[in-house]
C-alpha cells in the first residue's frame, strides 16, 4: 500500500477498493496531505467524487467534510465515469452524501457545473429535483458557471439568489424568463460579469431591457451568438447603462445589429472593448452594420478597441 500511495493516487481507482482498505489508505496523514486539499478539490476531484468517498468510507467522512470541503473556495461538479447504473437506491445514497458535502462548503464562493455534461445523477425528473436542491443549498454564492451544462433548466437557475459572476454560455434549455424571476427577486443589482455566449434562448432583447433597468454594476457582458439580440435590445441596454458608466467590455459577435445599434453604443463612455463578427470568412450571420457605422462610433469614443472575430 505504501509503495502504491507514493507513486501517486488515482481517485477513481480508490473508489473501487474494498471499504476497509480504502479506510486504511485514507487514514494515513501523509496520504491525506498528498492529494486531499483545497487545490485538489478545485482542480481535479469534484464534489461528486467526494460524495462517493463519503459513501464508501465512513471513517473518512469527517476528513472530507471538515478538512477539505469547508475550506475550498471553488466547488466543481465532476463528470461521472462510465459505469453500470447501480440502481436507484445507490443514486439516492450518493445524492444524500452530495447534499451533505455542499452543506459543509461554507467558504466556497464559486460553483462550477461546466463539466456536468454527462452526469447521470442529475438525469430525469428526480435528478432535476436533486439538482435544484443542490443549487438552493448553494444559492447565495457569488460566482456560478453553468457553461455547456445541458442539464440545467429554468427551474434550477431560478433558485439563485445573489450573484456577481454568471456564466450561462452554451446552455440549451435556459430561457429569458429566468431574468424576469431574478428581477422580481431583486437579484441583479450586484451582477458584474455575465456570459450568454451561444445561449440564444436567454440572450434576447427582453433580457437586455431587464439588465438595463436593474444591473447597477455590470462591467462585462458577452452576447456572442445571440442572434435574437437586435438594435432595440442594444438601444435599451445603452440607455440604461450610460448613466452608471460601468460597462467596459461588450461582445456582440453574431448578434443582429446594424449601424443604428452601433450609434447607441456611443452613449457608453466607459466602454473600452467591443467584439464584432468580421464581415468576411464567417459562417454565421454577422449583422448589417457597415464600415461607416464603425467609423462613426470610433469618432465618438476614441479609446474604444474594436475587435473583429472570424468563426
Amino acid at each position: 500500500v505504501e509503495d502504491w500511495c507514493c507513486s501517486g493516487l488515482d481517485v477513481m481507482e480508490l473508489l473501487d477498493l474494498p471499504s476497509e482498505l480504502l479506510a486504511m489508505i485514507l487514514s494515513d496523514v501523509a496520504v491525506r496531505k498528498r492529494w486531499v486539499g483545497v487545490e485538489e478539490v478545485e482542480t481535479r476531484m469534484g464534489v461528486i467524487t467526494l460524495a462517493k468517498l463519503c459513501q464508501v468510507c465512513e471513517e473518512f467522512r469527517e476528513v472530507v467534510l471538515h478538512d477539505v470541503v469547508s475550506t475550498a473556495s471553488v466547488l466543481r461538479f465532476d463528470e461521472e465515469e462510465e459505469e453500470g447504473d447501480g440502481g436507484c437506491e445507490d443514486r439516492i445514497d450518493i445524492m444524500q452524501n452530495l447534499l451533505e458535502v455542499v452543506r459543509h462548503a461554507r467558504g466556497a464562493v464559486e460553483v462550477d457545473f461546466s463539466r456536468c455534461v454527462g452526469v447521470r445523477l442529475f438525469n430525469g425528473p428526480r435528478g432535476m429535483k436533486w439538482m435544484r436542491e443542490v443549487v438552493e443549498e448553494l444559492g447565495d454564492r457569488s460566482r456560478w458557471n453553468f457553461q455547456h451544462s445541458a442539464l440545467v433548466v429554468d427551474s434550477v437557475v431560478k433558485c439563485l439568489k445573489d450573484f456577481r459572476v454568471l456564466n450561462l454560455a452554451s446552455t440549451l434549455h435556459v430561457t429569458d424568463s429566468v431574468f424576469e424571476t431574478w428581477r422580481e427577486k431583486n437579484c441583479l443589482q450586484d451582477l458584474q460579469v455575465l456570459s450568454l455566449r451561444w445561449a440564444r434562448n436567454v440572450g434576447t432583447d427582453q433580457t437586455l431591457r431587464i439588465l438595463a433597468d436593474h444591473c447597477r454594476r455590470l462591467t462585462h457582458c458577452y452576447l456572442r451568438g445571440c442572434d435574437l439580440v437586435s438594435d432595440f435590445g442594444i438601444q435599451a441596454l445603452a440607455l440604461g447603462l450610460h448613466i452608471r458608466e460601468t460597462i467596459q467590455e461588450l461582445d456582440l459577435c453574431y448578434c443582429n445589429i446594424s449601424d443604428r445599434g452601433l450609434r447607441c453604443l456611443a452613449l457608453l463612455s466607459a466602454l473600452e472593448s467591443l467584439d464584432l463578427a468580421a464581415k468576411v470568412n464567417n459562417m454565421w450571420s454577422t449583422g448589417t452594420w457597415t464600415d461607416f457605422g464603425i467609423s462613426w462610433l470610433r469618432s465618438w469614443n476614441r479609446q474604444l478597441n474594436i475587435n473583429f472575430e472570424c468563426a
